[in-house]
This record gives C-alpha cells, structure tokens and sequence, in this order.
C-alpha cells in the first residue's frame, strides 16, 4: 500500500514548509491531479509512527470526526464520536463495523435488527429485504469496471484480433439482466465510467455478435478456437466466479474452451502483479478513488504492475495528458488514449460492478458510485 501512495505522487519533487499551517509543494514535472491526489492522503503524526512503524496499523490515530475505540480483528471496529473535531459534527455518536462474509448471515441480521446496514447483498436478495417490514435497498453502479484482462504479452491474446474477438463473443446484456437482475449496465467500450474526468461519450459497448467473433478468430488463425484458462478471484468482487463462469460457456460458443481457476484474493493478486504470471485471461475490477481517467488508466500503461499490454501510442497519450495543465487539452488527450483501447483492448470491457446495499428504514443515507460508506454522512430519523 505504502508503494502504491508513492506511486501517485511520484511527480512531488520536495515540500518546503512555509508557516505552521502553510506548506509549499514542489514537482518535477506538470502535475495536473495533485491537489485531488492529495486527498487520498491520510495525514499521522511523524512521532507515532517513527517510534514504531507497526504501531499505526494496531492503534491508528487521525484528525477526522472519529476515534477508534476498540478493534477486534476479524470481529468488530467501534467508533466514537471525537469531541471538538474540526469541520462537520456527526449525528451518529457510535459506529460499529462488524466484517461479515456469509452472505446468508448478513442478510439475516439485517432482518433481524442486528445491524442497520449491510454491503454487497447478492441480487436475488434484493426483493426480501425491500419486502421486510422496516427495510429497504439502495443500489448504485460503482465507478469500478468490471473485465476480463488479457495476457497480451503471450500467442493468443498478442493477437489484436483474438481480443476484438473475446469482445464480440461475450453478451454483456445478458450478463448484467440474468446476474444482476438489471441493476447495473455494461461499460461503454471503455473501463472508464461517466463518474470519471475524460470518459469518453462517444464510445459504445462491442455488440455481441458471436459471427463476427468467429470471422476474427478466422483471421487470426483459429478457426476452431483454441484451448486457454480463466482466473478469477473468489469473494473479492459481487458474483465474481459467477460472472468469470457465464463468460466462460458464452466464449464456448465461438470455439474458445477456457480452464477455469478460482483463486483466494491473496494468491490471485500474488500472481497477478508479484509473479507476473497472469493466465490468458482473468476477471477484474478496477476503480481510482479521485475520479480521473488520467489515474485509472495508468493501471494498464507498460511499467505498470498490472499491466500486460503493450501500445506506444496509447502510452503516447497517456502521458501526455498526463502532462497538461490545460484542461480541456487534457481531456481530449484523453478521450483519444479510451479510443485507442477500445479499437486495440487489453480486456474485454463487461460492466459497471453494482453497488447493492440493505438497510434499516431509519437510517437515512445515500450511496455513492466509490463504495465508501462515510458515518459522517449518516443519520438516524
């Protein structure tokens, strides 16, 4: 975590301290995002953490509008109001996350009353929580993509054509109608979402159109199909070994037949980036939290760690936008590097993953496309 912060504000060259409540940042470079950027930043006392570096991860410590009072691992947070915190007071005075995996078990203390808030309730679900007495649902399309990532490095998916092909070859509608019920829609031929600086609104969704798929994997030199593999992880994502196994039987139909593997999120990613030994293809979602396609799409630039597509033009544009302080100028640079990922695409783009939420009718709140869920924003009538 503490690489990937680096990461993101590599261009900051050093900060010179103007007054006690006044700093002045330096870069080496053009830095359009910095002041977004910086928002992701949490801010800790160099002491606290100095004296132990571990010690923040087990007792954290921060400015915001609460403090940690007790943390269980694997059982429960609780949170306190902080007394004479700066900016907006909450009207929630205790807050308790509890991590409940079991889908079943989550629903179940929501009806219950044991909780007031639940995440990630499967679609099926949604129709018996928002028939329970005191109960509703609240469902948001996040601004993650949802895709399945080609290993562009390797025979086939080098093969432009082989990958315009898995595009063609997955129905995307039917996906989100039979999987999701409805509640989310498939990207538009781009990973970018329209929450993001420089989606690209001209771009449309490949049609499914399993012909042209075929026609392709002709060209390409697989008139048959061939023989690949599918990873996916298991839990990280809403349905996602679901979803990984629909787009396996939809690609059956155009002859490309994948081995299918469901991966514990840990060892997926240890694959993925640490060993960089993804298989021909594999599902994942991506996100970045500032909203700016400039940031999200730097995941698929070469040098990336999750990047196993290679295109001198779209790195072209990339970093030129990247590079820009004009902003409409950087937009368009934009638009243009979206293009050239949807006519040459490193995953076949699916769908927006849905945000699906069960709540207590008393708790008065509204969900956001990032998935953070801020008790700050909370309130109970």
């Amino acid at each position: 975590a503490n690489l990937r912060v680096a990461t993101w504000l590599k261009p900051i060259s050093r900060v010179e301290v103007v007054n006690p409540s006044t700093v002045r940042i330096h870069t080496k470079e053009p830095f359009p995002t910095l002041v977004p950027q910086l928002a992701t930043i949490f801010m800790v006392p160099p002491k606290y953490t100095a004296e132990d570096p571990g010690r923040l991860a087990r007792q954290p410590v921060g400015t915001g509008p609460y403090r940690l009072v007790e943390w269980i691992k694997d059982d429960h947070v609780t949170l306190e109001r902080r007394a004479g915190a700066w900016g907006k007071t909450p009207e929630i005075g205790t807050v308790i996350f509890r991590p409940i995996p079991e889908d079943g078990t989550r629903i179940a203390a929501l009806l219950t009353g044991e909780v007031d808030l639940i995440t990630n309730v499967p679609p099926t679900d949604t129709k018996r929580i928002a028939a329970a007495s005191g109960k509703r649902v609240a469902v948001v399309p996040s601004n993650r993509g949802m895709l399945v990532l080609f290993n562009a490095e390797k025979p086939p998916f080098s093969d432009r054509r082989v990958r315009q092909a898995v595009n063609y070859a997955i129905d995307k509608d039917a996906l989100v109608k039979s999987l999701f019920e409805g509640k989310t829609t498939p990207l538009d031929g781009q990973l970018v979402t329209p929450d993001y600086v420089g989606y690209n609104p001209t771009l449309k969704p490949y049609p499914y159109d399993p012909a042209k798929a075929r026609q392709l994997l002709a060209e390409a030199g697989y008139p048959t199909g061939f023989q690949t593999s599918l990873d996916s992880p298991s839990g990280r994502y809403l349905l996602d070994k679901e979803v990984a196994q629909a787009v396996a039987g939809q690609l059956t139909q155009v002859g490309i037949r994948s081995e299918f593997h469901a991966l514990e999120w840990g060892v997926y990613m240890a694959k993925l980036t640490k060993a960089h030994q993804l298989a021909p293809m594999a599902l994942i979602g991506w996100a970045w939290p500032t909203f700016d396609a400039g940031g999200l799409l730097s995941l698929i630039k070469e040098g990336s760690p999750y990047s196993y597509y290679k295109s001198p033009e779209f790195n072209r544009l990339l970093n030129a936008a990247n590079a820009t302080m004009e902003v409409q100028k950087r937009r368009d640079l934009l638009h243009q590097a979206a293009r050239v990922l949807h006519d040459d695409p490193p995953g076949a783009f699916l769908y927006r993953e849905p945000n699906i939420y069960g709540l207590a009718e008393r708790l008065v709140w509204k969900p956001t496309p990032d998935q953070t869920i801020w008790a700050l924003d909370m309130r109970v009538r």
